[in-house]
């Protein structure tokens, strides 16, 4: 017997050690599809979203810099004293924080964490255990091992760019407090709303980030869907995700082991239940939690909503306090302000025209929330004299722009410039010069109904000034319905 529990033992860690071998074996198998060039892609995308992050955070930094410059600069002239000493060392602080951006970031040293991306960490770690062979994990070939480490690097590299966007942005907000705090009643309230806007925008431009740096592409999402199984990798996650290396999970964790001298489920229930004022220790503590859960939910439903009012946070502090009225489009990206639109316009047959549908397409750019200019084009198509008698022929083709302007809650006034070139064509050859195009000078209404968060429909009421210089004569009203989405 004595012999046997040893022999028993050895068969144990030997087994434990070739399942855990034979998971590591499995992995190439799940990702054996992604070759090296999906990890270059990897890598070539995050360092792309790590220059975009450096730039943004360097132009807000030097943009704060000049501003206080002036600011100094004002001040100067009313008190000198004043303004030595409370820009004595700010110069300094924006080139030491310039500087640190320009040098290159990890995360192998654990930096301090002032925002924490589930995502991020989980690719970092994800392209980090396929790397962590010396001689590289089996089915891994070369090219494709330096692929990954490649990626991970540039992982590594924008999870520590990251970071210190996160401290420029504390920086700046306790900056621009600190100035706003001694310097307001000064008579330097066009300089401080100045300062305010750089931080509040630099805030809502952490924001746009955050959001796509917690999107997963596809390439992603493939290596860590590839991992989910992986019993190895889920042990190598606990040990070396952020979250690991911050409280040194043991190695035991989640095992009969570790269970020893924690307090148990009766024991808590017996506590809970004497919190509640039931002083029975077999009392059910369910309805009392539920009442606490019920409370919190509440409470954080209030605070989202105080949050919706104010603007997203980036998530790592408070928020800057708007002295102005912000726009929410300047720190999006240009495709995110695009807005692409159609819309038909009919007429009845006439002695001149037959039937015609005028479907137009637009493409519109968001200056802001409540303003939007764009350009597109038309086709006319003619339908024949009747319903009786369908034909379908080009009719005429039509250059368009426009501006709408937001009146009132989902009324936009409309306005716009056309050149429309109305008689029959079989080619775009036969299209005349400029000199034969009819114009037209649009202004009128549009009411916008919301159909979902990017999408809504429009309908439209237009007064044509320039139609008494129409040949044939047009009618001086035109009615569109169309549809848009961004």
């Amino acid at each position: 017997m004595v012999r046997i529990l040893p022999l028993f033992a050895i068969l144990c860690i030997f087994s434990r050690a070739v399942a855990n071998a034979q998971a590591i074996d499995t992995v190439p198998s799940n990702i054996s599809n992604m070759s090296a060039r999906d990890f270059h892609r990897i890598a070539s995308r995050t360092a792309a979203m790590d220059k975009e992050i450096t730039g943004q955070t360097e132009k807000y930094l030097s943009r704060m810099a000049k501003k206080e410059a002036k600011l100094q600069q004002a001040l100067g002239k009313k008190d000198s004293a004043a303004a030595k000493t409370l820009f004595s060392t700010s110069a300094q602080k924006y080139q030491n924080l310039l500087a640190s951006l320009k040098a290159p970031a990890g995360s192998s040293s654990l930096p301090v964490l002032k925002e924490y991306l589930p995502v991020q960490d989980s690719m970092e770690t994800a392209l980090h255990f396929l790397s962590q062979s010396k001689d590289g994990i089996p089915g891994l070939s070369p090219a494709k091992l330096d692929a990954i480490r490649g990626a991970q690097s540039q992982v590594s590299q924008l999870e520590g760019k990251w970071q210190q966007a996160r401290d420029v942005e504390s920086f700046i907000k306790q900056r621009e407090q600190q100035l706003s705090e001694r310097l307001t009643g000064n008579g330097l309230s066009k300089n401080l709303v100045s300062l305010n806007k750089e931080s509040f925008y630099f805030q809502q431009q952490l924001v746009e980030y955050k959001a796509l740096l917690q999107d997963r592409d596809k390439l992603q999402a493939k290596v860590l869907s590839g991992l989910r199984n992986s019993t190895a990798f889920q042990h190598f996650m606990q040990k070396n995700s952020y979250v690991g290396r911050l409280f040194s999970l043991p190695d035991n964790y989640g095992s009969a082991v570790s269970l020893p001298g924690l307090q148990t489920k009766e024991m808590m229930q017996q506590r809970i239940a004497l919190n509640a004022g039931s002083g029975q220790s077999g009392a059910d503590p369910g309805p009392y939690l539920q009442q606490k859960v019920d409370d919190a939910q509440q409470q954080i439903s209030q605070l989202k909503d105080k949050l919706r009012a104010l603007g997203n946070p980036s998530g790592g502090g408070d928020l800057t306090m708007p002295q102005f009225s912000p726009n929410s489009q300047r720190v999006k990206s240009l495709f995110k302000r695009l807005v692409y639109s159609v819309n038909l316009q009919t007429q009845q047959s006439s002695s001149f025209f037959p039937a015609t549908a005028d479907l137009g397409v637009m493409v519109g750019y968001k200056l802001s929330d409540k303003a939007i200019v764009g350009v597109g084009g038309s086709y006319n198509v003619g339908l024949g004299q009747g319903i009786t008698r369908l034909s379908y022929s080009g009719q005429g083709v039509g250059i368009r722009s426009y501006i709408d302007i937001k009146a009132r809650g989902s009324l936009w006034l409309t306005g716009g410039l056309e050149y429309n070139y109305v008689q029959a064509f079989s080619s775009w050859h036969q299209l005349p010069g400029w000199d034969q195009w009819q114009r037209s000078a649009l202004f009128g209404l549009s009411k916008k109904f919301k159909l979902a968060a990017n999408k809504s429909s429009n309908m439209q009421l237009l007064f044509d000034a320039l139609y008494k210089q129409h040949v044939p004569p047009s009618s001086p009203l035109l009615f569109r319905i169309g549809y848009s989405f961004n």
